[in-house]
């Protein structure tokens, strides 16, 4: 699997290799602007920051056919497309 463009500029923008021992790898299927389906996979520390990652990639335009949260112990939970829409989600402050 590739890293999608988007997945590497938004974990170096929001440093999130900060504390990965735990950690949720999302995967996704997207179709790029050039009509290419293409699978991606990223890890993510929090569940907000997959969702955040999924926003983000379709701001860039991309179109997204799949999206898996993949826990330890390969646990998967397919996530329903239709809650992103390119727009960030407001995030409280813990």
């Amino acid at each position: 699997m590739d890293r999608h463009p988007g997945c590497t500029h938004y974990v170096q923008k929001t440093n999130l290799w900060a504390n990965y021992l735990m950690y949720t790898t999302l995967r996704l299927s997207a179709i790029n602007k050039q009509q290419e389906v293409r699978q991606f996979s990223c890890i993510v520390p929090k569940l907000e920051s997959s969702f955040e990652l999924l926003n983000y990639i379709i701001s860039l335009g991309d179109t997204l056919l799949s999206a898996d949260l993949i826990e330890e112990g390969d646990k998967t939970t397919p996530l329903p497309l239709e809650a992103f829409n390119g727009i960030s989600f407001p995030l409280l402050n813990s």
